[in-house]
């Protein structure tokens, strides 16, 4: 949907948005971690489809449920989806919750539950770090 925008269309959302989700629409580490996630989940091809969706996603156009049910129409048939949205919640959405929350309301007033951290199924101690 970003990529439908106009410049002032995005403009108008961008400047409604908390300001670290503005700083994280631009941020470099938000790429970083998308393109990490990617290599390491072996999905290199949908990399362009994560950045776009996450975009949508910080600026309030994409509620993050809407965005796992998108992840896994596009990877149909893949393994690994329970994987990568652990991850996108960890490491793309958790810091944000709050400002995602008021971008969301009313929408969904449970996206702090659903981006809240999560740990690996095979180590729980294992606290989550940021992807190399």
């Amino acid at each position: 949907m970003i990529e439908n925008l106009s410049k002032d269309e995005f403009r108008e959302l961008y400047m409604k948005l908390p300001e670290d989700l503005q700083d994280a629409i631009f941020a470099p580490e938000t790429g970083e971690n998308i393109e990490a996630i990617c290599k390491r989940n072996k999905i290199d091809e949908l990399m362009g489809f994560m950045i776009n969706k996450i975009g949508d996603v910080y600026l309030g156009l994409l509620p993050p449920d809407n965005l796992f049910a998108d992840i896994e129409k596009q990877m149909e048939g893949k393994t690994g989806i329970k994987q990568i949205v652990l991850e996108i919640k960890n490491f793309l959405l958790y810091q944000y919750k709050e400002s995602l929350e008021k971008v969301y309301q009313p929408q969904s007033a449970g996206i702090a539950a659903q981006t809240g951290p999560t740990t690996s199924a095979t180590d729980p101690d294992t606290p989550n770090q940021i992807p190399a």
